[in-house]
């Protein structure tokens, strides 16, 4: 479940593409640049290798369902989840990701 947020982080993940699908709430896709609505029950791609994010758009919790491909996401998902309580720790957030191979990226306009 998401709340609505005005702006995410981008993530890069190479050699893993992920595939959303929205199972309630009003969810926006970042493809090349351009936020692009995600419809219930409708999946949505995101490609491979380039920066991409989502947000909620809508004014109430949503629910997303996303699955990376291929897998291995669930491992990192686990160890970022005690890191979810608060603001967060970027410097061991972008630690976490980089073991990974994930690189995270600030909003435009936003330090690192």
């Amino acid at each position: 479940m998401f709340r609505r947020v005005e702006d995410r982080r981008r993530i890069r993940i190479p050699g893993r593409m992920r595939l959303f699908t929205a199972l309630s709430g009003e969810f926006e896709l970042l493809i090349d640049g351009e936020w692009v609505g995600i419809e219930v029950g409708v999946p949505v791609f995101g490609q491979r290798g380039k920066k991409h994010t989502f947000r909620n758009k809508g004014t109430t919790m949503g629910r997303l369902h996303i699955v990376a491909v291929p897998g291995g996401m669930d491992d990192f998902l686990e160890e970022l989840s005690p890191l979810t309580q608060g603001l967060p720790d970027l410097p061991k957030l972008m630690e976490i990701g980089q073991r990974y191979g994930i690189t995270l990226h600030p909003p435009p306009g936003a330090h690192a």
